[in-house]
């Protein structure tokens, strides 16, 4: 076969990054968003039957977060960051969670909603986890926004597994194409570089 030896190392450089490397990434970031959200939900469940306490917010506001794309967009989504303090058996605690799998908002007047209900100072209801009290929520239960990561690392991880049994395939059949194209050609030989 008379192959161009720049060419072969750029098909081969180009099949392991796309063929391989890419969907391994994406099969990896889908089970890690997987096993996260799968955690939230299970917290979430948990999270009806805990007991409750009497706590008191000692922090509320919104918090904003501005991304930049590759394409240089920005967008700015909106969080309820919320802090509180309560008691368990004579053992004072602060936590910071508003729901299992809470997400940002990109509208402010939403966050501003919410975080004039746990405004600074209000008491509100605190369940725990009685196992680990240190372990807190405002608002029990699986909420809609608690499937997201779940949902989102199932889509990664499944089109992450379909690439990598389909991509090298498609990369080994194009690599052959590419092969019997090159062996029918004649290329001058390489000169030396002068």
């Amino acid at each position: 076969m008379k192959e161009i030896p720049q060419l072969g190392c750029a098909i081969s450089a180009f099949r392991i990054m796309f063929g391989y490397v890419l969907p391994g990434m994406f099969t990896i970031a889908g089970a890690v968003l997987m096993i996260v959200g799968a955690r939230n939900i299970q917290g979430a469940w948990e999270s009806e039957n805990w007991p409750h306490v009497d706590g008191t917010i000692i922090e509320s506001k919104v918090g904003l977060h501005t991304s930049r794309s590759s394409n240089g967009r920005s967008s700015t989504s909106y969080s309820v960051d919320v802090g509180y303090s309560y008691t368990v058996e004579g053992k004072e605690f602060t936590g910071d969670r508003l729901r299992f799998g809470e997400m940002n908002s990109n509208k402010r007047r939403d966050a501003n909603s919410k975080a004039k209900k746990f405004g600074e100072g209000k008491q509100v209801k605190v369940y725990y986890d009685p196992e680990e009290p240190a372990e807190s929520v405002l608002e029990p239960g699986v909420h809609g926004s608690s499937w997201f990561l779940p949902i989102f690392g199932t889509v990664f991880f499944t089109v992450g597994t379909l690439l990598s049994i389909f991509l090298p395939r498609m990369f080994r059949r194009i690599t052959k194409q590419l092969s019997t194209v090159l062996e029918s050609q004649e290329f001058p030989p390489n000169k030396p570089a002068t």
